[in-house]
């Protein structure tokens, strides 16, 4: 076993992660779901659920339409993402969102 020492360890202020590099942490704190900035209360709704939708997507040889799974209010009939994603995907005639920070059409998730 080997004992290193005057390594500089850098922990995230939100949650128990520890990184030898500071461009990581920046990037993870960033993204953290602890972090307040990036809380959102759609995760504990009712109404948001995965649902599965295609896209058309263009290359070389043409187009082709490619499956993707992702949130999806059913009190609104939108598309959500969350605020640490940058989500540019034409849906279509679909709308696609930020999910909010707060939201009047909350309901909480019901565990039986």
């Amino acid at each position: 076993m080997k004992t290193i020492e005057n390594v500089t360890i850098y922990k995230c202020d939100f949650c128990k992660k520890e990184l030898k590099r500071k461009h990581a942490m920046v990037n993870h704190e960033s993204k953290c779901f602890h972090n307040p900035a990036n809380f959102s209360p759609c995760f504990g709704c009712e109404h948001l659920v995965k649902k599965e939708t295609s896209i058309y997507v263009d290359t070389y040889c043409g187009q082709i339409e490619k499956e993707l799974l992702l949130f999806h209010c059913n009190k609104k009939e939108i598309f959500v993402h969350p605020r640490t994603v940058n989500c540019d995907i034409d849906l279509g005639d679909d709308v696609n969102e930020e999910m909010p920070k707060k939201c009047n059409l909350f309901e909480e998730r019901k565990y039986f």
